[in-house]
């Protein structure tokens, strides 16, 4: 809280594009609780450069400010442009990492939050509907209160702005309903070659339109020009058969997901399931293909399989030892989900639509996030009237 009495909030997130997307959509979820707050994201100059002018001239602009951390790459031995896992290769990660945790970084946002201190809880993106099991755990492990404030969504604007999104939607708009199948792996993510080829040839079997956001292949330079989404290495006419047949669009790099996703003939997301991409998936009601690769994606594909109910294993990994899914085992997984009369994708679908109600619930007004920011913030901000107005859900 500011001397004034007005709240102030600071966001720092990890440099990747998943982490930034979703504090975007946290800073709109707390500018519209709170109209009033001074709300900051911080990052490096990069970052803070490509963020605040995707942001210019969209609502994000009028309420949200960014702010820049002194960092140099070079100095922890990273390329010149590497201040995100975007622009990172995957074997430098670590250095990224470390990077992240670094004294001068630590120093610059010290000395930008230096009035701003406090260990009274911490907020959570999870929704207490879902993650009941992990906020207990964070409970338990952190030692102060937890609260669920998400998830954090991104809105069906988000991707709005950009040219290509309106070329996307004219290509869905001629798409019957629930039929076409999105494919992506995220922003760092890819596939071995051997394995895009199998999913390629996979999709062909099923006849299913489909909205693929490619991504070079394993082991191919994604700057010098070795890899051409007009000629990515696919079964021979894959590419011109999609396109005379008007069965499938792919795109080469950035994807319009969230509009992708909200159309009315997006059936199932075939991911790596990635929590932003799992999270934004259901709360547009559609069941997901798991195809995970690395880190918490194990992990999550297991819950949204076991506990959630709207998701199933076609394949995992993509090292040298991971295993080929085979063309055939993909088709009958995905006619198993999309197909209008299996039982198994009857299930996925009525449970990832309870789903998507539920997340609707819990940040819409007086629902369990939205409750749970506002006792957030009455915490933070001292305000202990407020916060005794509300008594703390005891998960």
């Amino acid at each position: 809280m500011t001397s004034d009495g007005s709240i102030r909030i600071v966001l720092f997130p990890f440099p990747g594009q998943g982490h930034f997307s979703a504090f975007l959509s946290l800073a709109a979820f707390l500018h519209r609780a709170h109209p009033t707050a001074d709300i900051t994201l911080v990052s490096t100059p990069r970052n803070v450069e490509g963020l605040r002018c995707g942001s210019a001239g969209s609502p994000t602009a009028q309420y949200l400010r960014f702010h820049a951390l002194p960092f140099v790459p070079a100095e922890h031995g990273l390329p010149g442009h590497g201040e995100s896992a975007d622009t990172v290769p995957v074997h430098r990660f670590i250095e990224l990492f470390e990077a992240t945790e670094s004294g001068s970084l630590q120093e610059g946002f010290d000395g930008f939050v230096r009035d701003l201190t406090g260990d009274d809880g911490a907020g959570g993106a999870g929704a207490r509907e879902l993650e009941t099991a992990g906020m207990r755990m964070l409970r338990r492990t952190m030692g102060v209160p937890v609260y669920p404030i998400g998830p954090l969504v991104r809105s069906n604007h988000a991707d709005a702005g950009d040219g290509d999104a309106a070329d996307v939607i004219r290509w869905l708009d001629a798409q019957e309903e629930r039929s076409v199948l999105y494919i992506s792996f995220g922003s760092i993510n890819t596939l071995r070659l051997d394995q895009m080829v199998d999913l390629a040839a996979a999709l062909e079997l099923t006849g299913r339109p489909f909205v693929w956001a490619i991504r070079p292949p394993v082991g191919f330079d994604t700057n010098g020009g070795a890899f051409s989404v007009e000629r990515p290495p696919m079964p021979e006419g894959f590419v011109e058969r999609a396109r005379a047949k008007n069965t499938g669009l792919l795109i080469h790099g950035w994807a319009p997901q969230v509009i992708i996703l909200a159309h009315r003939a997006t059936g199932a997301f075939l991911s790596h399931c990635g929590w932003n991409s799992a999270l934004e998936s259901l709360a547009h009601g559609l069941p997901i293909l798991a195809w995970k690769l690395m880190a918490d994606q194990f992990f999550n594909a297991r819950m949204l399989e076991e506990q959630w109910g709207a998701c199933v294993e076609v394949s995992r990994g993509n090292g040298p030892g991971s295993p080929a899914p085979g063309r055939q085992r993909l088709a009958d997984a995905v006619e198993e989900v999309m197909g209008s009369s299996t039982a198994v994708g009857d299930t996925m679908r009525r449970r990832a639509d309870e789903i998507r109600e539920m997340i609707g619930r819990a940040l819409e007004g007086g629902g369990s996030s939205v409750t749970a920011l506002d006792e957030f913030l009455a915490l933070t901000s001292r305000d202990r009237t407020m916060a005794q107005k509300f008594s703390h859900p005891k998960i």
